[in-house]
């Protein structure tokens, strides 16, 4: 019977990262792009660089700070995990904010933003906090430009609106490839307060528009994703899937393809 549920879990965790890839048009649209697109900018994309100096910011690539946002975290790493396979995510405590890792990854998102360090703002170690800008040329391409798009409406859109707090690059890129693609009437204002929002009111051309049909179906795929069962262990560094019965099944560092245990 204990083989029997971990087969079947396996199996999940395996038709998941199989289904997420699926539902990731690769041919229109570039993966890496797309990340830079997703990842946060609440006051530049944050990052230290010595090792050991601050766990939670050395070779991190994104923070997750909301409960729902597991989903989207769990998306990411089934898409990039079997080219990066040093990728993991972490759960912080008591902030309860997932953070996703990796060496190589991180340094492939490096090529994106020129950094400049935090005036006065150190580790305990004394080591110096940097904020990231998203290059000026860091998207050439269409293809790559609404990559970037497509990535940024699928977690910054509220209400057919782009709302990014406290955005040092990511929002100003924004409303000016909005403006290369055609796209209307376009609003961007900085709401002034604690945090300041950023955000972008726009009338969609008919290939924004197709971009942010896209953008849903990969919503609606994310969201219906259930989660209840995934919980991570007591270090915070692995997620297991769980059942109801106390049966202690198997922990994951990562979504892993199934095996055929006798």
């Amino acid at each position: 019977m204990k083989h029997k549920h971990l087969i079947t879990l396996v199996v999940m965790l395996f038709s998941f990262t199989f289904l997420s890839k699926a539902q990731f048009d690769s041919v229109k649209y570039d993966k890496e792009a797309f990340l830079i697109g997703t990842l946060d900018d609440y006051m530049g994309y944050q990052r230290t660089f010595t090792a050991g100096s601050d766990s939670s910011n050395y070779q991190k690539v994104d923070i997750y700070n909301t409960k729902e946002s597991i989903r989207l975290a769990l998306f990411i790493d089934s898409l990039f995990s079997s080219e990066y396979p040093d990728i993991f995510l972490k759960l912080h405590q008591p902030s309860g904010t997932i953070k996703m890792y990796s060496s190589s990854l991180s340094e492939i998102i490096d090529k994106y933003y020129d950094y400049k360090p935090f005036t006065g703002m150190t580790t305990i170690q004394g080591d110096t906090f940097f904020y990231g800008l998203i290059k000026n040329n860091a998207f050439k391409t269409d293809k790559e430009k609404l990559s970037f798009l497509l990535g940024v409406y699928l977690r910054y859109e509220r209400n057919g609106t782009i709302s990014i707090a406290n955005s040092e690059s990511k929002a100003a890129l924004c409303a000016k490839m909005l403006k290369e693609f055609n796209c209307k009437d376009i609003e961007y204002t900085i709401i002034k307060g604690i945090p300041g929002i950023d955000k972008i009111l726009f009338k969609p051309s008919e290939i924004i528009q197709e971009l942010i049909d896209e953008a849903n179906k990969l919503n609606n795929y994310i969201s219906n994703n259930n989660t209840d069962n995934i919980k991570f262990t007591t270090n915070g560094t692995k997620y297991i899937l769980t059942e109801p019965d106390p049966i202690i099944i198997r922990s994951f560092s990562k979504i892993i393809p199934p095996t055929i245990i006798n």
